[in-house]
């Protein structure tokens, strides 16, 4: 029979695991949102200057 010492201990450390993967799930997504809005304002700035630069083109 395990102690009261052995079962709280093996109860700590999958506690701890199933806690250290939730965050690292958590900051995945974090990143990829981060990312994610990130390129859509690079994509929406190149976008604008495309756009000047075929207004630039059109007047000349």
């Amino acid at each position: 029979m395990k102690s009261l010492k052995q079962i709280i201990n093996r109860y700590i450390r999958s506690a701890a695991i199933v806690m250290a993967l939730v965050i690292l799930v958590v900051i995945a997504f974090a990143k990829i949102l981060i990312e994610q809005g990130r390129v859509e304002d690079t994509a929406a700035g190149t976008f604008v200057r495309l756009e000047q630069i075929i207004e630039e083109n059109e007047n000349n």
